[in-house]
């Protein structure tokens, strides 16, 4: 007890630091004019490159052929054959609403496939906003032959971004839809909806394989880079700099 007693009288006679507030305060204040600098630099950046900020991806037609998504069943011959969930009547116009935007851009059509997987939404908590779309592939993800291209670890991207100063990050805007599927596998991809049957022509969300596709693609594009002064951990894109000027 004797050595703990005695290191609590010496701490308690510890001269008290004063607080300087002005100091504080000048800190704060160029910490703000920082933000606010950074801020019309991101402003600026993406007025002057606004056609790699849409709101939406382009036409299907517009998407490069370089890289396609693959169904690798493990039995070609299984037909998938499921039915469909009920749909709230009051959901309906939006899900159409959906339904009809897809099939402009060419991301969905009509099909005749022998296989049927079924689709629901989820409405979202705004009314005024579209709800979400949702296909259950679950019976043709446990026949897919699985793709096993790791993602990056957390713990080296935090690791690489201790280097930098200066940070951004880009989220791609639909990102799994921007890789189109192998017209040979179309068919793996159809759904039932309560106006009929569609096949989607793109990568989605949700199907087995999708994510280590969209991971190696990504990859690949930015492998000169990676780790040196950027990460991409699926449609997210980190990017570090030493000074504002490089960034």
């Amino acid at each position: 007890m004797l050595p703990i007693c005695k290191t609590l009288v010496e701490s308690s006679c510890d001269p008290v630091v004063p607080f300087d507030c002005a100091a504080a305060i000048q800190t704060r204040l160029v910490q703000l004019a920082s933000l606010e600098e950074l801020a019309q630099h991101d402003h600026c950046i993406k007025e002057e490159y606004y056609d790699q900020f849409p709101i939406d991806i382009p036409h299907c037609d517009t998407l490069p052929d370089d890289v396609l998504f693959c169904v690798q069943p493990k039995d070609a011959s299984k037909v998938i054959q499921l039915r469909s969930y009920d749909c709230p009547q009051k959901y309906k116009a939006a899900w159409h609403t959906l339904l009809q935007q897809h099939i402009a851009v060419d991301r969905l059509r009509a099909s005749n496939s022998e296989h049927s997987s079924p689709a629901f939404i989820i409405p979202k908590a705004d009314p005024t906003v579209l709800p979400h779309w949702v296909n259950d592939f679950r019976v043709l993800n446990a026949n897919t032959v699985p793709d096993n291209h790791p993602l990056p670890r957390n713990d080296e991207i935090l690791h690489n971004c201790a280097k930098g100063q200066f940070f951004g990050k880009i989220d791609m805007t639909n990102s799994f839809f921007q890789m189109k599927c192998h017209p040979d596998d179309i068919h793996w991809l159809a759904v039932h909806t309560p106006w009929g049957l569609y096949e989607w022509t793109v990568m989605l969300m949700g199907v087995c394989n999708a994510p280590a596709i969209h991971q190696r693609r990504m990859t690949c594009t930015f492998c000169h880079l990676i780790g040196k002064i950027c990460h991409v951990y699926l449609d997210d894109i980190i990017i570090w700099s030493q000074t504002l000027e490089e960034h």
